[in-house]
């Protein structure tokens, strides 16, 4: 029987735009079965096992040589297997400009060392987790990928119509959707098959998967057998630990093994208590729910007994809700809720969130009769999150979708599989092809909120998210607009990127024609938020555009962890500089605050005190009559108007390209005395090597001193360029491009020209290497590094003005 995958569309689609995927799932998922449909289909020359002796040999002996002499595009399966590879594979995209294309598959977590580690293949790769086959997919009977995901969020289910649940469903669950026990053993009986699951688990446990885990395969299955006898339990690692006689951090430990190994999955609490780890209030959950069947089965539990039934089937919904997240159109989080307030516990089974803020409940009950009061604890939650509560659903063993509010509904185990029970999303009404509109513009309509009442966006780096250093930042800012709600009664919607992407160019190419009064960006600036290229085009774009709008306070930057160039008062990078002329807010204590403590609520009230006052002032602005705005400045002069703004600009020209070329000169002189440098550096003994470094140091200190100070003065004299440009334009936001000085459009085309054309990428990728060689080389490093952030920022700075008043980019 050959079932298609839904994951497969996107993972080409992912290919054709990111240099690495890497598609990581459990042994025996289908993986393999993966690359060889993508070698069928011509998308990749040639695919690679590491459990080949000869090729993990000449792999381990020298990567990156190995790599060159792959065909591209090309596959590596169990790439986990050598730890050195996305090391290498970074090397090789640095040296071929990113123009490889790959995947990487493994059994285990691959390049990715831990809590607080870093992941050299992070902003080049793709990461696909491939779930055990769904019910939907072993339903259908061509690729036609749909998910139910988006179905939950925007579709509508089908009230009246009947679709009996299928008489082996109980079975269904206990077989699970590895393919090893749903298709190809499908006619075993299940006690043999039980037999065959408890030796691939030994057998898992006992490979070396990962090379150089300490791992004690008997305390692994001690551990393993615990959860999988408890699907869906919350993660009580005390308890385990006294079951099994083990301390609780070798039972975290080897908790860890087990999901990198994937046959464990951990879904966190959307609401994390004060002073408790979000694993302790997780809940646990086996990767395929034949591990927990065939476990509870061999204990003589039966689909009979109602916990036990319970539990197998809240695995089985999770499983298909979790392999649906990985095709689905809408970005979503998936959690849990559980909430004690005043004695009483609260929760719900599933907590769904898209990157606008809305939550989907979900409860699931193994009855067939769904009643009002199987919706307790979705209401419940509805209560505590108000607007932000979206949809609520119970999941139950009927025949048929019912309805119990506008909001609310009920829906048969077979909604998960069966498409006829759904009627589609609905689509926003096409206007006739005459409407001058554009195709680019409709679609942005489609996709993009509409920017007309009090919303922020949260721009942050995801590095920081999810390391053990950085904090929880999305629940720092939902805590935030909850504040705003419960202590100045304002409602506003938060808007969180959850996946690793930005908000992109369609937002930011509206910000000019659509920027309101209440529309917010508030980045969380840390020393990972300065380096992100995506985080810096965020900050920049909003900032210029709100300044073109004469609405500087729209940006509020949080310092989530304070950068060294913050305090710096030598070195020159434009959004350091923007960031200490912009009001911001210090709340660094909060990140590593409890949640409950009275330092953390200070700091959620003072943000939300800031917002309520910005809100307030630009609300009283935006409803003043027009000639009631005072239009003096603090001095009691007039403020100048369009034709003066313009003026100060034309007569900053000179200057400023007087400035930019000193500047590009000075970047290139020192690149080139870089390269010189280190053209004539001898490596004999460590003795001579930090002599031969010491000269370079000293060699290079000139030419670094003057690129510090031109990249400042043109930083300087740009910052008062485009200030006057964008004070103008406010006043004249409805300037036709026609009616800017043709020679002055020309100047900062050529300018934009100009600096795209320096290759900094060489350089920057010395730079960043150079402190590694010696610290005498780290001055030069950072002057260096910072020139790049200016050449790149002015760049973009005056591509997106050039944008704003109408000419091409």
């Amino acid at each position: 029987m050959q079932v298609q995958r839904f994951i497969q569309p996107t993972l080409i689609e992912y290919m054709a735009t990111t240099p690495v995927v890497i598609v990581e799932g459990a042994r025996a998922v289908g993986k393999t079965w993966l690359l060889r449909e993508l070698q069928k289909a011509n998308l990749i020359a040639a695919s690679f096992t590491l459990t080949e002796p000869t090729q993990l040999a000449a792999a381990t002996d020298n990567p990156l040589a190995w790599l060159r002499s792959l065909p591209t595009p090309f596959a590596i399966d169990e790439a986990q297997l050598l730890p050195e590879l996305p090391l290498a594979l970074k090397a090789l995209l640095d040296e071929t400009d990113e123009s490889v294309r790959c995947v990487l598959t493994g059994s285990a977590a691959i390049g990715q060392t831990g809590l607080g580690g870093t992941d050299p293949l992070a902003r080049r790769s793709a990461r696909l987790t491939l779930e055990p086959l769904t019910e939907a997919e072993l339903a259908a009977t061509e690729l036609r990928p749909w998910s139910v995901i988006d179905l939950l969020f925007d579709g509508s289910p089908t009230i009246g119509k009947t679709v009996p649940l299928p008489l082996d469903w109980a079975e269904r669950m206990i077989r699970g959707g590895l393919p090893r026990y749903r298709i190809m053993n499908a006619g075993r009986s299940l006690r043999a098959l039980h037999r065959q699951i408890e030796q691939d688990i030994k057998a898992v446990l006992t490979d070396d998967v990962l090379p150089g885990e300490r791992n004690d395969s008997r305390i692994a299955h001690d551990v393993l057998t615990h959860l999988l006898m408890h699907p869906g339990g919350e993660l009580n690692t005390t308890a385990i630990s006294k079951s099994i006689g083990i301390d609780t951090r070798t039972v975290n430990r080897y908790i860890d093994i087990l999901e990198r190994r994937f046959l464990l999955d951990e879904i966190p609490n959307f609401h994390r208590p004060s002073k408790k780890s979000s694993r302790t209030t997780a809940k646990c959950y086996p990767a395929d729910s034949a591990l927990s069947g065939s476990v509870l089965l061999a204990t003589g539990r039966t689909m009979t007994d109602a916990m036990t039934r319970g539990g197998m089937m809240e695995t089985h919904i999770v499983q298909q809700i979790k392999a649906h997240l990985g095709w689905a159109e809408i970005d979503v989080n998936l959690t849990h809720w559980r909430e004690n307030k005043n004695g009483r516990t609260s929760e719900v089974d599933l907590v769904l969130e898209d990157n606008q803020g809305r939550l989907v409940a979900i409860e699931i009950k193994a009855a067939g009769a769904i009643s009002s009061s199987h919706f307790k604890g979705i209401r419940a939650f509805k209560n505590y999150y108000g607007e932000r509560f979206h949809r609520g659903f119970v999941i139950g063993t009927g025949e048929q979708a019912v309805a119990f509010d506008k909001d609310l509904w009920a829906l048969p185990l077979t909604s998960l599989s069966n498409l006829e029970l759904w009627n589609a999303p609905e689509v926003p009404e096409r206007i006739s092809t005459n409407d001058p509109k554009s195709a680019s513009e409709l679609e942005k309509e489609d996709v993009l909120p509409a920017l007309e009442e009090a919303q922020i966006f949260i721009s942050y780096t995801h590095q920081d998210q999810d390391s053990s250093t950085g904090g929880d930042i999305r629940q720092f800012a939902a805590d935030v607009v909850d504040a705003l709600d419960g202590l100045h009664g304002r409602t506003v919607k938060l808007f969180l990127d959850v996946k690793d992407v930005g908000w992109g160019e369609d937002l930011w190419s509206r910000l000019d024609q659509e920027l309101q009064a209440s529309t917010f960006l508030m980045p969380f600036i840390s020393p990972r938020y300065l380096k992100s290229d995506g985080c810096r085009r965020e900050f920049t774009s909003f900032s210029e555009a709100a300044q073109r709008n004469a609405s500087e306070q729209l940006l509020l930057p949080l310092i989530w962890i304070t950068p060294p160039a913050l305090r710096s008062e030598t070195l020159t990078d434009p959004v350091v500089e923007r960031l200490k002329s912009t009001l911001y807010l210090d709340v660094t204590a909060a990140r590593r605050a409890d949640r409950g403590s009275a330092d953390y609520g200070n700091l959620v009230e003072l943000v939300a005190d800031r917002l309520e006052q910005v809100i307030t002032d630009r609300e009283a602005l935006t409803n003043s009559p027009a000639d009631s705005v005072s239009t003096k400045l603090p001095d009691g002069e007039p403020e100048p108007g369009f034709d003066e703004y313009l003026a100060n600009a034309e007569a900053l020209l000179p200057q400023t390209e007087e400035a930019l070329e000193t500047f590009v000169q000075d970047f290139t002189d020192l690149g080139e005395a870089l390269k010189e440098s280190f053209a004539g550096l001898q490596t004999k003994n460590p003795t001579q090597l930090r002599a031969s470094m010491v000269r370079v140091g000293s060699a290079l200190k000139q030419p670094n001193e003057k690129l510090t100070i031109s990249a400042h003065e043109a930083t300087r004299v740009w910052d008062q360029l485009l200030t006057n440009l964008n004070r103008g334009f406010s006043l004249y936001s409805e300037m036709d491009a026609s009616e800017m000085p043709p020679d002055f459009v020309e100047t900062l085309q050529s300018w934009a020209d100009q600096l795209e054309a320096i290759d900094s990428a060489e350089v920057e990728g010395i730079a960043q290497q150079m402190p590694k060689m010696s610290s005498k080389l780290a001055p030069t490093s950072k002057a260096l590094l910072s020139a790049v952030g200016t050449l790149r920022s002015m760049e973009t700075s005056i591509r997106s003005w050039l944008t704003a008043v109408g000419q091409p980019k």
